[in-house]
């Protein structure tokens, strides 16, 4: 399917009864319909009444300067067998009418709204410190072409909000990996459409991806928005932050589900995006979704230490799925409990009514 095929904002979204592979890409594709369709931060939470699904919905929070909040559900998944949070998952539901950018009018202060993107850009975004880009449909082309690329090398962003900064960020954060943009949200011009200076750029990885090859229909997604190439650097006056080495922030990589498909390096071998100058760097053509491949590099050797600990840590992260799967299904079950008990006492209530009106009677 080509990638402007349809004009319809429905119909770039993933589809009610559509199989994903992964969670991640699943998230990743709701996140890029949204670009396209004018608005961005988007998120996901456990259903409140099945552990075995997830709402895909905004994530907008209330700040001083903004007085709403947004937690729209676009998207209602659930997992294929439901032992398997890393497993397969498809679209139970779509709300159509949240699709669009006009539905949402609480996104914003740091968070904004656009127009729809009818056509891909065929231009390339070529983003370096001091580029200037204007106006918010500009600026969720830009995060949708970011999250394309950086999908193509297996990994995946997130956005952190530091007034008056937007930065993208590796989802294994600053302390695990390097990458980082950061903008200065500027105040808005004659025309009243804000503007978005990029103040650094670090474009290296230093994790490790596991993630698959995208399938084709997932490819046909990420080919709508136009490539990025990026230049190193930063302008003066705008140092990066200082992280702490022991600080980790997975505040996107879900606790109940696991971290994304990629980890911090535990050795000293040369990661896959060292070698590379570009961030859109095209991955080998002969990968199908069929026999999915996994981007991690060949050369990468993990000591035995690093193993074990590896090992350890994903015992232990699978043991905690475990418990909050189980803590899920028992507040289910309590909930439906409790219906329950509202039915019974209900139709006491009735009981007692009816006796008492029989005995008015006799």
């Amino acid at each position: 399917m080509p990638a402007n095929a349809s004009g319809k904002p429905s119909k770039f979204w993933p589809s009610v009864g559509s199989t994903w592979d992964t969670w991640t890409d699943l998230l990743l594709a709701t996140q890029l319909a949204g670009a396209r369709a004018g608005f961005t931060s988007i998120g996901k939470a456990w259903h409140k009444q099945s552990p075995t699904k997830l709402v895909i919905r905004c994530t907008v929070e209330k700040t001083p300067q903004r007085n709403e909040t947004c937690v729209a559900q676009l998207l209602i998944i659930k997992m294929v067998d439901s032992t398997r949070l890393q497993g397969r998952w498809f679209v139970e539901k779509q709300n159509i009418a949240h699709l669009t950018a006009a539905w949402h009018i609480h996104h914003t202060a740091s968070v904004g709204t656009s127009t729809f993107l009818k056509k891909r850009s065929e231009a390339a975004i070529n983003l370096e410190p001091g580029t200037v880009i204007t106006g918010w449909r500009d600026f969720h082309t830009f995060e949708g072409a970011l999250r394309s690329a950086a999908r193509r090398e297996g990994r995946f962003v997130r956005v952190t909000y530091d007034k008056p900064y937007q930065s993208f960020r590796c989802v294994l954060a600053a302390a695990d990996c390097p990458f980082m943009i950061r903008f200065e949200h500027l105040a808005e011009n004659n025309s009243q459409e804000p503007q978005f200076r990029c103040t650094n750029v670090v474009h290296r990885h230093t994790c490790v991806s596991d993630a698959f090859e995208p399938t084709d229909r997932f490819k046909w997604r990420m080919d709508f928005f136009p490539s990025v190439s990026l230049a190193d650097g930063e302008l003066p006056l705008h140092p990066l932050p200082r992280q702490s080495s022991t600080q980790v922030n997975r505040s996107e990589a879900d606790n109940v589900l696991g971290w994304y498909p990629i980890r911090a390096r535990t050795d000293d071998a040369p990661s896959s995006s060292q070698t590379s100058a570009s961030v859109d760097e095209p991955r080998d053509s002969k990968a199908t979704s069929s026999a999915p491949v996994p981007l991690t590099p060949s050369t990468v050797k993990l000591s035995t230490y690093g193993q074990r600990a590896e090992e350890a840590a994903l015992e232990a992260q699978a043991a905690e799925t475990e418990v909050d799967a189980a803590r899920a299904r028992l507040e289910a079950a309590e909930e439906r409990l409790r219906e329950k008990n509202k039915l019974v006492q209900r139709w006491r209530r009735k009981l007692a009514q009816a006796k008492a009106k029989r005995g008015a009677i006799l």
